[in-house]
């Protein structure tokens, strides 16, 4: 039985790990903030010219000689869903969804000049994604591998699902100047900070045909919940250069790697248990809590943009941007143990497992063309981003859950990424008005990933979708001084 008991639990820790539990939601692919960027589906690595630059491209602060400050809000709805098909256990769809309205982008930028070098600095704010997860897991579990009681024969679990919500947030603190002619450079300190709350919820069902003299089966009912919270914390730099040549801009970005903390906790509660045959159910209900923290970090890898636009006519911009994600090399690392000297001083240590992750990569394009009325400035944008995804498609994802007495475990078997990379699409489109001191705009944009699932629960293959989408209308304020 002890030996039984080490190795489930061993099976839970690598579990965990290749899971990757502390991250489920958070979109690494992230891009820069501005409403007039975002509708031109974020092609503005070669443009920058506003103080969303600093986002973008730190050089292109330098553009903008006048102070300036901006604000964003966004209304967002995101939804993510999975819909399972098991062969002979519980399916369907579990979704989490919600619409949320917040301050989502603020910057301030301010021109000045040190001993006569002009150079334009700015600071920013902004939402970097909504964190958004669903998951579910119906699988069934041998008698072979279960720790019951010998006179249980057999254990399912279903309804297994997990939610989670938060976001995640950075700081932009950058400057930009010319160092040659038409030749700027810039960088930025970015710190990222941010919040999730999640809920699992699992039910376990074993049952036992009590044989002739008592032909009824009787049934044993389990379900548990766990909530958890958690902090993000991260901080890298961002280098950049542009340069123009008559009409066209060229643009280069690269962003250093680091890694990103994870402090959680998870708090278990076993709530019901429940016995039942076709004469009697007997119910325990029970508050055992078991309190779990947890630091992990995720290597958030080495990326690079490069960026071209051109001038067609004097209403007429287009824009496209390539940026390369190096995620090939990304590791979890979990923390082990601590050790607190006698001097106080602690130290930690980490194991670290490779994070199953693919270089990932997207193309964006877009246009911005201006109207001039008599009313003011009014500028038409689209844009596309297509996202070749650092996450692929799954195949065995599956869970299993056992008891053994007082004590259970929760187990998650890895999941297994095959060679067809996932890929997620974004379309935007924008308007607003702009006038010599102020400028209005909004922007509209649809987020869409999709993966294929796969595996096989003991008795036969599953399979079914996840997807996640995201629309959101942003609006914003620009002024000038």
């Amino acid at each position: 039985m002890k030996i039984r008991i080490l190795v489930l639990t061993t099976l839970l820790i690598a579990s965990l790990v290749s899971q990757a539990a502390a991250y489920k939601g958070v979109d690494l692919n992230w891009i820069g903030g501005g409403v007039r960027a975002r509708a031109m589906g974020g092609a503005f690595t070669a443009i920058a010219d506003d103080a969303s630059a600093v986002t973008w491209n730190p050089a292109g602060l330098i553009q903008l000689l006048d102070p300036q400050v901006s604000f964003s809000g966004a209304f967002v709805k995101p939804r993510v869903s999975t819909a399972l098909t098991y062969p002979t256990l519980d399916g369907g769809e579990f979704a989490v969804s919600d619409n949320i309205w917040r301050v989502n982008y603020a910057s301030f930028l301010a021109p000045l000049k040190l001993k006569g070098h002009q150079f334009s600095l700015s600071i920013a704010y902004r939402r970097l994604n909504e964190i958004a997860f669903a998951d579910m897991f119906n699988p069934y579990l041998p008698e072979w591998l279960a720790i019951t009681e010998l006179t249980w024969d057999s254990l399912a679990v279903s309804n297994l699902h997990v939610e989670r919500t938060g976001g995640l947030d950075v700081v932009n603190l950058g400057f930009g100047t010319y160092v040659w002619e038409d030749l700027s450079i810039g960088s930025s300190a970015n710190l990222y900070l941010g919040s999730s709350d999640f809920i699992e919820t699992v039910e376990a069902r074993w049952s036992r045909d009590v044989g002739v003299q008592r032909p009824d089966v009787r049934k044993r009912l389990f379900r548990a919940e766990s909530l958890g919270q958690s902090d993000f914390f991260g901080f890298d730099l961002t280098f950049g250069a542009m340069y123009k040549i008559s009409d066209l801009r060229l643009g280069l970005v690269v962003r250093t790697p680091f890694q990103l903390k994870e402090s959680w906790e998870v708090i278990q509660n076993d709530t019901t248990w429940e016995t039942k045959t076709d004469v009697y159910v007997i119910k325990e209900l029970k508050a055992d809590f078991y309190v779990v923290d947890q630091t992990t970090k995720l290597d958030i890898p080495l990326s690079v943009a490069i960026g071209a636009a051109y001038q067609v006519t004097p209403n007429l911009l287009i824009s496209a941007d390539v940026e390369w994600r190096r995620f090939g090399t990304s590791e979890y690392h979990y923390l082990d143990s601590s050790l607190i000297k006698s001097s106080g001083e602690k130290e930690e240590y980490f194991s670290s497992f490779p994070a199953a992750f693919r270089n990932g990569g997207e193309g964006r394009v877009g246009f911005e063309y201006t109207l001039q009325t008599s009313k003011g400035i009014i500028p038409l944008r689209g844009g596309f981003r297509y996202i070749r995804h650092y996450l692929n498609e799954i195949e065995n994802s599956t869970a299993y859950y056992v008891r053994d007495n007082d004590d259970f475990f929760y187990i998650l078997v890895p999941a297994l990424y095959n060679d067809r990379t996932t890929t997620a699409m974004a379309f935007s489109a924008g308007a607003g008005i702009h006038w010599d001191r102020i400028w209005l705009d909004a922007a509209i944009e649809h987020y869409t990933h999709k993966m294929t699932v796969t595996g096989f629960d003991a008795i036969d293959y599953f399979g079914g979708d996840r997807s996640e989408k995201q629309t959101s209308i942003t609006v914003s304020f620009t002024g000038f001084f």
